[in-house]
């Protein structure tokens, strides 16, 4: 705790606080959930009941985090508690939790849920001191300033000239923090061993309508649609995708 409060804040320390990582391995399991019932590979009121009971509000947070270690990951005790918690309400839907993905596939998916909302918060702070020094370059256009070459007094430059220095390289790496972050963001659905067989034999069938924003193409159909970036998404794609004998694994 030593350098947390100069070097983070409070927003970014709520991204990865305990809650919200549970939160995204609930909002994983959720979409895998429906994902799988819109494909035909689990009953759609099984999946209906897991998402219901996806939140994290519902779970004792630090006992699932407490729980960790004896289990080596985070992702054994939340499968667990929500199996679990599935089983009281509806239990011909508890076996259907977690269905064809493992634990690294969750614990991974849901870090890039977090991340991507860590790197949202970099990017407004990034556009808000862009903007800071945009602005008080055009105010300074005309106030003179020593420039310095090798540590000595050189010409006359302006103040405007300074700042401007200061942003460009802040509006390259910001660009460049953006192209990094939709190139990086990926789902992970390596799956037990185990399911690549059932997978692979189960028979074709495409998801249909695509969620809306980004566009994605669909490898049974090889149709393009327009959808949404986001876990539910990628996890419909990647339940479509395991329908095909094509599949192609996205893992690291």
């Amino acid at each position: 705790m030593l350098f947390e409060a100069f070097l983070s804040s409070t927003a970014m320390e709520s991204v990865f606080s305990p809650t919200a990582v549970v939160q995204s391995m609930m909002d994983v399991e959720a979409a895998l959930a429906r994902a799988a019932a819109r494909v035909g590979l689990i009953p759609a009121p099984a999946a209906q009941a897991i998402a219901s009971l996806c939140r994290a509000e519902l779970y004792d947070v630090p006992a699932l985090v407490a729980a960790a270690p004896r289990s080596g990951n985070l992702a054994l005790p939340v499968v667990q508690r929500l199996r679990e918690t599935v089983a009281l309400f509806d239990p011909s839907a508890a076996v259907y939790v977690h269905r064809g993905a493992s634990a690294q596939d969750l614990v991974d998916t849901a870090m890039v849920l977090r991340t991507r909302e860590a790197l949202r918060l970099i990017d407004d702070d990034l556009q808000q001191l862009c903007a800071r020094l945009l602005e008080l370059a055009e105010r300074h256009a005309a106030v003179p300033l020593l420039g310095r070459t090798m540590m000595q007094p050189a010409q006359v430059i302006s103040l405007r000239f300074k700042l401007m220095n200061w942003l460009m390289p802040l509006l390259r790496s910001a660009e460049r923090l953006r192209e990094q972050g939709q190139a990086s963001l990926l789902l992970q659905l390596g799956a037990p061993s185990a399911r690549w067989t059932r997978w692979a034999t189960a028979p074709r069938t495409c998801w249909r309508p695509w969620p809306p924003s980004c566009r994605c193409r669909c490898p049974t159909c090889a149709g393009t649609r327009s959808a949404t970036a986001g876990c539910a998404w990628a996890w419909r794609w990647a339940c479509c995708a395991a329908t095909s004998a094509s599949w192609r694994r996205t893992s690291r």
